[in-house]
């Protein structure tokens, strides 16, 4: 804690103030984002849920309507008293005529079942003898069930029907299919079995039923009963997460969500027990399918955290150097002073900026530089010479740098000794930075543009003999438009450094503009050597590396048009083979709007 608060102390101003800002941000969007996740995750988890348990309320209603179905239909078989005397009938005084015709009949009537119920096959078990009983036919022998799992269950008397998954061959083709299975009794005598009835569905019209209530990608269902079999699973289900029978009753009696772990993943799952068959739909969900979607969003809130964070910090970065500005220049005029005259060194960065403490501070400042003046001037006028000494040595202990100070002296020499080309070229660079600067305005005015550039040029062609000269066609229609500062410039940097400059010709340099309503296209054109498309490539993205810096600049000014404007405006490159085109295009904004 000490050494955190003596780095805190060892802070400059700015760094302090910009450190509190950040941390009076970083801290309300922390807690934000924590509550975010923690509400977000459980609103997914609910509807998550919530989805799943609409799921599973369709498929129950789906599947007890085919079971409903199935069981009509052996109803309507047990109830059948032609179909009852064919079962119970020993068939020792029948003919092998009659028994091949009753034999067709029950085809046929088996046929139309089939038809009307959508069930794969339907067998009969029946105690007499008859002549067409086989293995895989229609008629068959009781006494061949007796060690089927159905007939023993049936024959307990726990059920009056009995469903389970077996593979069966019908139709010479070996299967899955759901088996429900009934006995036929005596109707004289309940307690003497005379037969039974086994109903045959294919599994994968339940299993498309469950396959169809998952509702992730990776969520997974099936159909258990009471002894642990499974009935049918969905497409996806993989047999290493089925969960253990105790887990299930305990949850289906509650009719809640469980968590549990199976081989190492975390499952949610719900229980759904059926109107028919003893039967369970078990819907398992991975918990990474809940928060999954969750985990998303929360990540895009990361990124969107990230950017506020960023922004946050540039803006503090900025409002914390405006604070600290006026004492930094301060302290800087204190400790830097060169001995300039004090009361310019003054007005040049402080005069009228606030009112607050620093201003107080910096007017006292004022008063001690106007006191120390003072009696400066008393002692030169009195004639003490080492104190006019002293006077010179602390003017020039205190005296700035300021540009527009420096070009007019440089201007004021350069006219005393008669010398016009120092006078032109301090002109030119008064006027160019004038113009640039526009009172800290970020648009200028399209005829101000040209002449910012025109200054640029003719500071241009002092240095080198080769750049002959500059041709502004703009149409006098759109000079009173008005367009972010300082465009042509880097451009026609760019013609002189890659063109022009090292090349043996006068070198020309023409700035065009065509327009409309809405837009304008400036055209920057040399009659240098050209751009190789590779550099422009590298200009493009920034990776160009030129001692001028330009390709640097073309970068930064696309992407300033871009963020000004919008991505539909910008630079963009034209034929650079036998000089440069290089296109800008912006919005056409009259200059009284």
């Amino acid at each position: 804690m000490k050494r955190i608060k003596l780095f805190f102390k060892s802070m400059n101003i700015q760094s302090k103030v910009l450190s509190t800002y950040i941390l009076l941000i970083i801290a309300p969007l922390l807690c934000f984002f924590i509550v975010a996740n923690i509400t977000i995750t459980r609103y997914s988890q609910k509807e998550v849920r919530y989805s799943a348990n609409q799921a599973m309320e369709l498929t129950s209603m789906y599947i007890n309507q085919n079971l409903y179905s199935i069981s009509r239909l052996i109803n309507s078989v047990m109830l059948d008293d032609d179909l009852y005397n064919i079962i119970t009938n020993d068939y020792n005084n029948v003919d092998s005529y009659t028994q091949y015709k009753i034999y067709n009949e029950l085809e046929l009537y088996i046929t139309g079942l089939k038809e009307n119920y959508n069930v794969s096959d339907i067998v009969f078990y029946t105690t007499g003898d008859f002549e067409y009983q086989a293995k895989e036919a229609h008629m068959r022998k009781l006494d061949t069930a007796k060690n089927e799992r159905w007939y023993k269950e049936l024959l307990n008397g726990k059920n009056a029907t009995a469903y389970y998954t077996e593979k069966v061959i019908i139709n010479n083709v070996e299967e899955n299919y759901i088996t429900i299975s009934r006995l036929f009794t005596d109707r004289n005598n309940f307690n003497n079995i005379v037969g039974a009835v086994c109903v045959y569905v294919d599994e994968n019209i339940f299993g498309k039923i469950v396959s169809n209530s998952v509702i992730t990608l990776d969520g997974m269902c099936y159909i258990i009963n009471s002894q642990g079999d499974i009935i049918t699973t969905s497409k996806n289900m993989n047999p290493e997460y089925f969960i253990p029978a105790l887990d299930l009753k305990n949850h289906y009696l509650t009719n809640t969500w469980g968590q549990i772990t199976v081989n190492g993943k975390k499952l949610e799952f719900a229980v759904k027990s059926l109107e028919y068959g003893d039967w369970k739909i078990v819907s398992i969900i991975p918990r990474t399918s809940i928060t999954s979607d969750s985990m998303s969003l929360l990540r895009s809130m990361l990124i969107y955290l990230a950017l506020i964070l960023i922004a946050a910090y540039i803006l503090a970065y900025f409002i914390s150097k405006s604070i600290v500005s006026r004492i930094v220049k301060l302290n800087n005029h204190m400790l830097l002073n060169d001995g300039s005259s004090m009361e310019r060194v003054l007005s040049a960065d402080f005069a009228n900026e606030s009112h607050d403490e620093i201003d107080i501070l910096i007017k006292t400042y004022n008063k001690m530089l106007k006191k120390i003046e003072e009696y400066t001037i008393l002692q030169y006028e009195n004639g003490k010479k080492i104190k006019s000494a002293e006077l010179k040595l602390l003017q020039e202990q205190i005296n700035p740098h300021f540009l527009y100070n420096v070009l007019d002296l440089v201007n004021w020499m350069a006219i005393k000794s008669k010398n016009k080309d120092i006078e032109k070229v301090v002109y030119y660079m008064a006027q160019f930075y004038k113009i640039g600067l526009n009172s800290g305005n970020e648009t200028i005015k399209i005829s101000q543009e040209t002449e910012h550039v025109k200054y640029y040029v003719q500071i241009q062609k002092m240095r080198f003999k080769n750049v002959t000269g500059l041709t502004i066609d703009v149409p006098s229609e759109i000079m009173n438009c008005v367009m972010i500062k300082t465009i042509f410039q880097p451009l026609v940097e760019n013609s002189i450094n890659h063109g022009i400059r090292d090349e043996d010709i006068e070198g020309e340099i023409k700035i065009s503009a065509e327009y409309d309503d809405k837009t304008i296209t400036f055209l920057v054109s040399d009659n240098g050597k050209g751009i190789e498309a590779e550099i422009i490539e590298k200009i493009k993205n920034g990776s160009y590396k030129s001692t001028s810096g330009s390709g640097f600049g073309l970068k930064n000014l696309n992407e300033r048009i871009k963020i000004f404007y919008g991505d539909e405006y910008g630079i963009t490159f034209g034929d650079c083979k036998n000089g440069a085109d290089i296109y800008v295009k912006i919005p056409r904004i009259n200059g009284d709007e």
